[in-house]
Order: structure tokens, then sequence, then C-alpha cells
């Protein structure tokens, strides 16, 4: 078991029986969030979950990031294959009392990343041209492939403006980034 696994006090419920699968490590990451009201959402989430919602509001989020050493149980990273960038839009839903993530888009400049995630997890990847750079801030441009799906573009700078730290439970910032589940409805 890798050894962070073993680290559990902070998960609302117990991990699952089942052996992991993959692993990845984030980096530069950035959650940008905006309040919308729950009805604008309910049209574009599977009716099977219910929208979660922090002091009354729902929330959708961009999170951008560099994904390094992904790699397979049993299997070392890979160079050239286990790194991407990725941009996910993202709200959170729950399915019985589980708290999770519900995609609306993950954008990935790695095709292999894209085909593996759709064939395997079901996710709505898209392949997009991505250029990440780091500097005394973190600069990434995106610009999806047209035949992924409908052009979109996206253009972020962004800097830490705090030391790194653990969000506290009841907070806002715990509510985004405590999120063990997610959840697809292939074909949706």
């Amino acid at each position: 078991m890798h050894k962070e696994l073993l680290i559990q006090s902070h998960r609302p419920y117990p991990l699952t029986d089942m052996n992991w699968m993959m692993t990845q490590e984030w980096h530069h990451t950035l959650f940008a969030h905006w309040p919308v009201p729950v009805a604008l959402l309910r049209e574009h989430i599977p009716r099977e979950l219910e929208i979660d919602t922090f002091d009354g509001s729902a929330w959708v989020g961009i999170v951008p990031f560099q994904v390094k050493n992904t790699r397979g149980r049993f299997t070392p990273a890979i160079p050239f294959l286990s790194s991407y960038i990725e941009v996910n839009v993202r709200t959170y839903v729950k399915y019985g009392p589980r708290s999770g993530v519900y995609f609306f888009s993950l954008d990935a400049n790695h095709l292999l990343a894209v085909l593996g995630a759709k064939a395997v997890f079901g996710l709505n990847y898209k392949q997009a041209n991505m250029d990440f750079r780091v500097k005394d801030y973190f600069e990434l441009n995106s610009s999806r492939i047209p035949a992924a799906d409908v052009n979109a573009m996206l253009k972020l700078r962004y800097k830490p403006v705090t030391e790194v730290f653990f969000a506290e439970q009841g907070t806002l910032e715990h509510w985004f980034t405590e999120r063990y589940c997610l959840w697809t409805k292939r074909g949706s």
C-alpha cells in the first residue's frame, strides 16, 4: 500500500477494499471557483446525483495543474507518457451519503491520457494544445483542438498568495478539496 494511503484520519469514510489502479501527482494547482444557483446546474448534472452546496450555493470550478509521475499499479512512470497538463471544469455533487466531484470537461495536452481516461473511466476528456510556464508566477494557455468538441480557450496567470496550508474542517477550502469520489455517466 502507498504510504500516503495509510494516513486516513482526515477521510470521511474508510478506503474501499479494492486495490488502487493508478497514481499521479498534481503540481502548481489552482482552485478557481464561482458560486452559482443550483437551478442553473440541474439540467447539466445526471439526475442520479444531488448537487452539493456550501452555505446554500452550488459552485463551479476551473482547476488547472501539471500532472506528473502518472503510472499504473505495478508499472513505473514512463518518461514523456507520465506527465501532462490538465484543466478540469467541475462542480460538486453527492451520491447517497458520499460527496464528490462531477466533471463537465477535462482538457489535457496528452492524447494517450485523453484516450485512456475516456476508455477506462468514461470521463469527458478533450484534447487541447496547452502551454504551461513557471516563472515567479504560473501561466497557462489552453486551446481545445476543434475536432475534440467545441473550440474552448483559457488563458490564466496565477501565483500563490499564502504558504502551503491544510484547510480546516468546515471551511469552504476544505469543502472544495476533501473529495474522494468522482462520478460520471457514460454516454452523457
